[in-house]
């Protein structure tokens, strides 16, 4: 039989893992911080379900473009929409927050947990963010998944705990270090975002280097094995 390529891609892919583990801790922690802050504890459930239906519809849109072997365009479109998010949060939301700090103290300290209206870019911000989410963890474990099933490069088995283990540890690292850079309006920069957007950066780049590269071997392993049989 013939013997298929060694993995030695797999380390382009780390990136990628880690951009969602640390995506994950965002929005799951700061962001919601965010909404709470601008529109109360009871808006967070609103806003971050608005997140998981965009992240929903588009991991269908991304698995369908990923079935057509086109699966860096699915990833960047995905990571161009998380970026526009990141720049809503930043220039629009954060500011807010300094904007509802003298609002309260105009009015002797009264909390914004009495219901603020949300501005209306939180909800664009988060189906951006979702649709980056969905379209990362839909390309990154179908190209896993291509890797173990098709070009037998690992087993399935190690390719789901590869996929695990790099983006539950970086999780736990954006939890821990979340709250020494958190998003603070009179910032000249936000580290959070900033990282985010480095971690994206660095995993559209390790995609387009490989192009299709784990559905290439895929495919040529495949047809190797046809010509032997044959």
């Amino acid at each position: 039989p013939p013997t298929p390529p060694p993995p030695a891609h797999l380390p382009l892919r780390s990136a990628a893992l880690l951009f969602i583990g640390a995506e994950n801790a965002f929005w799951g922690g700061e962001f919601a911080s965010l909404i709470s802050s601008l529109g109360g504890d009871d808006s967070v459930g609103l806003v971050i379900g608005c997140l998981a239906v965009s992240d929903a519809v588009c991991s269908v849109l991304a698995g369908f473009l990923v079935d057509h072997r086109r699966p860096v365009l699915a990833l960047l479109t995905g990571l161009a929409a998380f970026v526009v998010g990141l720049i809503i949060i930043c220039h629009d939301l954060v500011p807010r927050l300094s904007a509802g700090d003298d609002s309260a103290s105009s009015s002797g300290g009264a909390s914004r947990e009495s219901g603020a209206a949300l501005p209306p870019s939180i909800f664009v911000a988060a189906a951006l963010m979702g649709a980056g989410d969905a379209t990362a963890n839909t390309v990154v474990l179908a190209r896993l998944g291509s890797l173990a099933d098709e070009a037998g490069m690992l087993p399935r088995e190690a390719a789901f705990q590869y996929f695990q283990v790099a983006n539950v540890f970086m999780s736990a690292l954006a939890f821990l270090y979340a709250p020494l850079a958190p998003l603070d309006p009179n910032a000249n920069v936000q580290l959070q975002p900033l990282l985010l957007l480095a971690l994206l950066v660095c995993s559209a780049v390790s995609f387009c280097v490989g192009g299709g590269q784990g559905w290439q071997c895929a495919s040529q392993h495949e047809a190797v094995g046809v010509a032997s049989v044959n």
